[in-house]
C-alpha cells in the first residue's frame, strides 16, 4: 500500500485550514505598517535630538542678540527723548531770539527817528 503524500499549502494553518490570501495580505500590511511606524518614531526621535543639539547654540546666540537688541532699543529711546528735549529747547530759544531781534529793530527805529528829525531840520 502506498501512501499518498500530502502537500501542504504555504497558506495553510497548522490544523490544515487554508488562510484566505486577502487576510494574509492584510496581516502582512499591518505588520509592515507597524514596523514603519516604529522606524518613523525612532527616526523622528533621532532627528529631534540632532536638531536640538545643533540648534542649542544657535538659540543661545539668538537669545544674546535679543538681549543686546533690547539694550540698544532702550538706549535709542533715551537718546530720542533727549533729542526731542533739545529740539523743544531750541524752538523756545529761537522764539526768544526772534523776540529779541524785534526789540532790537524797535529800539533801532527809536534811535533813528531823532537823528532823522535832526537831519530834516538841517535841510
Amino acid at each position: 500500500m502506498s501512501r499518498k503524500k500530502e502537500t501542504v499549502s504555504p497558506h495553510a494553518t497548522p490544523d490544515g485550514k487554508r488562510f484566505k490570501q486577502s487576510s494574509l495580505l492584510e496581516e502582512m500590511t499591518l505588520v509592515i505598517e507597524r514596523a514603519l511606524a516604529a522606524q518613523s518614531d525612532v527616526i523622528r526621535s533621532i532627528i529631534s535630538g540632532m536638531l536640538s543639539e545643533a540648534l542649542g547654540p544657535l538659540n543661545k546666540v539668538i537669545q544674546d542678540l535679543m538681549e543686546n537688541l533690547n539694550i540698544h532699543i532702550k538706549t535709542v529711546e533715551k537718546l530720542t527723548s533727549a533729542v526731542d528735549a533739545v529740539k523743544a529747547d531750541m524752538r523756545q530759544a529761537k522764539r526768544e531770539v526772534n523776540d529779541c531781534m524785534q526789540l532790537v529793530d524797535k529800539f533801532q527805529d527809536k534811535l533813528n527817528d531823532p537823528e532823522d528829525r535832526s537831519r530834516r531840520c538841517n535841510v
